[in-house]
C-alpha cells in the first residue's frame, strides 16, 4: 500500500497513483472539503472508481480521527451504569458486507428480522451502494428512510443521469385505469357494507350492543381502514375525474404536432384537470392516503375471501399517478425551479404555487387509442418532465454536503453541467493513464476499396453503396487488426439491415462468396442479442474466438449492454468500430417534446442550449461510451475507427478529451488501413505476448470464463486477469482499513 497526502488527507492507495488519478482525487477531496458539487470526467480504465472510493473514505477517516477523542469521552459518560446486552447482541453480527443469503442466515441465527437489520445497518453505514432511483426519487427516499443529511452523494457512470432524473418525476396513466379503479372502489364499498351487515347480524343474535361489538371486533381483527362515507366521496371524485379528462382531451387549446397523433398541453393543464375534479394541491395527500387505505383493505380481505389478487391494482396506480404529479410540484420543486437550494431561502411557511411556472418544465401528452372487439377505446395521459433540475435540486435540499457526478463520457462537459441543474464548484476533464500514442483514432469518410461514401444518415443508409462501403471497411479492418474487434452500430435495426446485406452482397462479380463469408474467414462473428439473459453465452463465444488464435468480431449496438457495462481489455478489444451515429429517433413523441421544451427555453434565454445541440450531444455521448471500450488500463492499446463522414464535421469537444489529440480524418479508407497495419506492426511483440496458445480439442477452448456470471475467472494463461484480481484484493484491504 502507498500513502499519498492530498490536500492534507492521507490517502492509502494499492500502488503509486498515476498523474490522472492524483488529479482526480484532488478534485474529489477539494469538493468535499469546500462543500460544493463537482462533475468529473475521467476515461474508463483510469481507475476512476478506485480513486473515488480511496479519496472519499480517506477524507471520512480523517474526520473520524478529528472527532474520536470527544466522541469517546461522551460515549463513556453515556454508557456508565447502563445495560448494553441488546446493543452487544446487535453488533455481534457485524463483520463484513453480507448479501441477501447472508442476511437470511444471520436473521435465523440471531432471531432478528433481516429486513429491519438491513435498514438498521444502512443508518450507521459509512458506505451505502444503491441504484440511482433510490436516491433521486422522493417517494423511494421516504419509503426506504434514506437520510441524506450531511452525506456525500456519488453518482458513478452518470452519463445517463439527466434522463433518470426526468423519469422519476414523470408518470403515465389512462382512462381505462380510472374506469377499473372506479369498479374496484365500488367493490370495496360493497365488501365493507357486507362486513358491517354480517357483524350487525351476529350482534342482533347476542346481548352485546352494536357499538361495543364493533370495538370488540376491532380488537380481534383490524377495523375498516376507511369509512363508507369517505369512499362515497372518493367515488364521486373519480367519476368527475373521468369526465374532466375527456374534456381536457377535447380542449381546442391542445397543440397538434405534425406527424404525431394526439395533443400536447403545458404541464399545468393536468393540474387544472385535477382541481376541476376536486383533487387540489392541499387535498392531494388526504386523497392518496384514502386510496392507499382502500388498497390495504383489499390486501387484507384477499386472505379471507375469494377476491382476485389483482383487486386494488388500479387504485394503487391512480395513487401513484397523483402522488408523482403533486410531488413534482411540491414545495421543494417550487424552490428548485427558482434555483434555490435551501428551504430557508423561502420567505414564508406556505409556498404559493404558480402552476404555470412549475408546469413549464412538464408536458402533458394525451392520445386516444382506438378500441377493438376485446378492448375499449382509451385516452392515454403522459405527464413528462423535461429537466433534471427539479430532481437534483430537490435532492440537494435534503441537506446533502457534496454531490459528485462522474463518468468516462460527460463530454461536452459544459452542456452536461448546465443541463443537470446544479451549480458545480469545479469540473475536470481528465487525461488517460495511457499515452496518446497507444491509440490510433480515425474518421473514415470513404471505403478502402471502391471509395463508397460512408454516410449513415436516414436518407442514405438503405443504399446498396452504403452497405458495400461498410462491408469493405469492416472486412479490411478484420484483416488488419489482430485478436478481437468490437463493431458498434447506431441501432438494432441498422445492425440487422447491414448484416442481411453483408450476407446478400458478393465480394466480387461472379464470386459465390459474400462479404459475410469473407468476414467469417478473417474472424468469427457474434451478434449482441436483444435478450439480456443470453448475453453471457454470446460473450463466451466471442472470448473463445479471441483466445483460440483465429480472432473474433462482436457486432453490438450503441447504448446496449456491450457498450455500457462489459469490460473488454487487451486482446478482446484491439479495435472499436462505430457504424453510423446513434441519434435519438427524431419522430419519437418524447424526443419531439424534449426539443419543443428546449426551444421554448432558448426563446427566453439566448444563451441556452439549442434543441439541435442537445440532439447532437445525445448521439455523440453514446458514441463516446462505445469508444471507451478500447483502452482499459495504462498498458492497453488499440484502434478506433469511426465509419461515417459526418464525424469529421462535428466540433472536437463532443469527443472525450483524451481522444481529441489522436483523431485524424481519412478521406480515403485505404489510408486508414495502412495506418492500422503500421500501428500493429510497431506493437507486434506486445500482441504476440498477449496471445493465448491454441488448446487441444479435448480441452475447453476457454477455461477462465463463467457462463453463468459472464465474468472472467483466474487462469494460468491470463496475466491481465491476475492483475485485476490482485487489484481487487488491494482494494478490499483499503476498504477493510476504514471499517
Amino acid at each position: 500500500m502507498v500513502s499519498v497526502n492530498i490536500r492534507g488527507v492521507d490517502v492509502m492507495f494499492p500502488f503509486s497513483p498515476y498523474e490522472c488519478q492524483l488529479a482526480y482525487m484532488n478534485k474529489v477531496i477539494e469538493a468535499i472539503d469546500m462543500k460544493f458539487d463537482t462533475a468529473l470526467e475521467s476515461p474508463t480504465g483510469t481507475g476512476k472508481t478506485l480513486s473515488l472510493l480511496c479519496s472519499t473514505l480517506a477524507w471520512l477517516q480523517k474526520q473520524k480521527l478529528m472527532l474520536q477523542v470527544t466522541f469517546q469521552d461522551v460515549a463513556t459518560q453515556m454508557a456508565t451504569g447502563a445495560s448494553l446486552d441488546y446493543l452487544n447482541g446487535i453488533f455481534a453480527v457485524e463483520g463484513g458486507v453480507p448479501d441477501i443469503e447472508d442476511m437470511v442466515a444471520i436473521g435465523q441465527k440471531h432471531s432478528i428480522c433481516p429486513f429491519y437489520r438491513c435498514r438498521q445497518m444502512q443508518e450507521t453505514a459509512e458506505l451505502v451502494l444503491l441504484p440511482y432511483n433510490y436516491i433521486i426519487d422522493p417517494q423511494l427516499r421516504k419509503i426506504h428512510r434514506v437520510d441524506l443529511s450531511g452525506s456525500i452523494v456519488i453518482f458513478d457512470e452518470a452519463h445517463n443521469l439527466e434522463s433518470v432524473c426526468e423519469d422519476v418525476v414523470s408518470v403515465e396513466f389512462s382512462s381505462i385505469n380510472i374506469a377499473l379503479a372506479i369498479d374496484e372502489l365500488k367493490e370495496a364499498i360493497h365488501c365493507l357494507q357486507s362486513d358491517t351487515e354480517e357483524l350487525r347480524a351476529q350482534l342482533d343474535n347476542s346481548s352485546q350492543a352494536f357499538s361495543s361489538g364493533l370495538i370488540e371486533a376491532g380488537k380481534q381483527k383490524q377495523g375498516p381502514p376507511f369509512e363508507i362515507s369517505e369512499a362515497a366521496v372518493l367515488l364521486s371524485i373519480l367519476f368527475e375525474l373521468e369526465v374532466k379528462i375527456e374534456e381536457t382531451f377535447n380542449d381546442k387549446m391542445g397543440l397538434n404536432l405534425e406527424g404525431i397523433p394526439g395533443k400536447v398541453f403545458p404541464g399545468s393543464r393536468l393540474l387544472k384537470t385535477f382541481e376541476d375534479a376536486g383533487i387540489s394541491f392541499d387535498k392531494a395527500e388526504v386523497f392518496t392516503k384514502l386510496l392507499m387505505n382502500v388498497v390495504d383493505y383489499f390486501q387484507r380481505e384477499t386472505d379471507s375471501k375469494p377476491l382476485s389478487a389483482e383487486r386494488g391494482k388500479n387504485l394503487e396506480l391512480l395513487r401513484n399517478f397523483i402522488s408523482v404529479v403533486y410531488v413534482s410540484i411540491s414545495k421543494e420543486s417550487a424552490l428548485a425551479i427558482t434555483n434555490k437550494t435551501h428551504v430557508r431561502d423561502i420567505k414564508c411557511e406556505k409556498v404559493c404555487l404558480d402552476t404555470n411556472q412549475v408546469g413549464q418544465h412538464f408536458k402533458l401528452y394525451m392520445v386516444k387509442e382506438e378500441g377493438t372487439s376485446t378492448k375499449p377505446a382509451t385516452t392515454i395521459l403522459k405527464f413528462w418532465c423535461f429537466t433534471s433540475a427539479i430532481a437534483m435540486r430537490s435532492l440537494k435540499m435534503n441537506g446533502v454536503r457534496t454531490i459528485i457526478v462522474t463518468s468516462g463520457t460527460l463530454s461536452p462537459l459544459e452542456n452536461f453541467t448546465r443541463n443537470i441543474g446544479l451549480e458545480f464548484g469545479s469540473t475536470l476533464e481528465n487525461g488517460h493513464a495511457a499515452k496518446s500514442s497507444q491509440v490510433l483514432a480515425g474518421i473514415v469518410s470513404k471505403s478502402p476499396v471502391t471509395g463508397c461514401v460512408l454516410n449513415g444518415s436516414f436518407s442514405q443508409r438503405n443504399r446498396n453503396s452504403y452497405a458495400q462501403g461498410i462491408a469493405e471497411s469492416i472486412l479490411s479492418l478484420a484483416s488488419s487488426v489482430p485478436q478481437g474487434i468490437l463493431v458498434f452500430f447506431a441501432s438494432y435495426s441498422l445492425m440487422y439491415h447491414l448484416i442481411s446485406k453483408f450476407k446478400e452482397m458478393k465480394c466480387r462479380k461472379g464470386s459465390s462468396k459474400s462479404y459475410y463469408d469473407s468476414m467469417l474467414e478473417a474472424k468469427s462473428i457474434v451478434v449482441e442479442p436483444k435478450q439480456k439473459n443470453t448475453l453471457s453465452q454470446i460473450r463466451h463465444e466471442f472470448t473463445q474466438g479471441v483466445r483460440n488464435g483465429h480472432g473474433a468480431m462482436f457486432f453490438a449496438v450503441c447504448r446496449g449492454k456491450v457498450s455500457e457495462g462489459i469490460d473488454f481489455s487487451d486482446a478482446d478489444s484491439r479495435a472499436v468500430c462505430v457504424v453510423g451515429i446513434p441519434f435519438p429517433p427524431l419522430m419519437d413523441v418524447k424526443i419531439c417534446l424534449k426539443r419543443l421544451y428546449i426551444n421554448e427555453l432558448a426563446a427566453m434565454d439566448k444563451s441556452a442550449q439549442s434543441s439541435d445541440e442537445w440532439y447532437v450531444t445525445e448521439g455523440y455521448r453514446a458514441v463516446n461510451q462505445a469508444i471507451g471500450r478500447v483502452l482499459r488500463h495504462v498498458n492497453d492499446f488499440g484502434v478506433v475507427a469511426l465509419l461515417d463522414e459526418r464525424f469529421a464535421t462535428v466540433r472536437r469537444e463532443y469527443f472525450p478529451s483524451w481522444l481529441r489529440g489522436s483523431m485524424k480524418v481519412f478521406n480515403d479508407g485505404s489510408d486508414m488501413i495502412v495506418a492500422t497495419n503500421r500501428f500493429f506492426a510497431e506493437r507486434k511483440m506486445e500482441v504476440k505476448d498477449d496471445e493465448v496458445p491454441r488448446r487441444s480439442k479435448s480441452l475447453p477452448l476457454v477455461d477462465n470464463f463463467d457462463v453463468s456470471t459472464g465474468l472472467d475467472q483466474p487462469s494460468s494463461s491470463s496475466q491481465p486477469i491476475r492483475k485485476k484480481l490482485k487489484l481487487k484484493a488491494e482494494l478490499l484491504k483499503v476498504l477493510h482499513k476504514f471499517r
